[in-house]
């Protein structure tokens, strides 16, 4: 079954921002969001209000435009240090601005991996295991 339906911009936003968070394609996303949140039987529990808040909070993400300053002073800076002869250097406010950018990231990291070890508490399972729940890679390390 084929369904459209038309978001708030605000709900749009939410989803780009899960979307790109979540390493998922947009409808495989909105599949797991729509399967977790609409009953299966009656039988089956629900998420608590406290899961449901944890998981809420997991799907908020950095500004697309934030991801895409953050990455593009990112792979300058690692093209100057990698020698590339067609890189430019970071002007010393673009580096100040990469340093903020890069608190930005690390917290909302941090904060993220915090709901989600709350989540794992909750279901009784294992960090790995609520992020392989999830659909969650861990991110590639450089």
């Amino acid at each position: 079954m084929t369904l459209t339906i038309e978001l708030q911009p605000e709900i749009e936003t939410r989803l780009r921002e899960a979307v790109q968070l979540s390493g998922r394609a947009a409808p495989d996303l909105v599949h797991y969001l729509l399967e977790k949140a609409l009953p299966q039987n009656s039988n089956e529990p629900r998420a608590s209000a406290q899961e449901a808040r944890l998981l809420q909070k997991i799907n908020l993400g950095i500004a697309e435009p934030v991801w895409l300053r953050y990455r593009a002073l990112r792979t300058r800076l690692h093209a100057l240090q990698n020698g590339a002869a067609e890189a430019a250097a970071l002007s010393a406010e673009e580096y100040a601005e990469l340093l903020r950018l890069t608190e930005q990231v690390e917290k909302a990291n941090v904060e993220r991996v915090q709901n989600l070890a709350e989540l794992a508490r909750l279901r009784q399972v294992s960090l790995p295991e609520v992020m392989r729940q999830l659909g969650l890679q861990p991110p590639d390390c450089e």
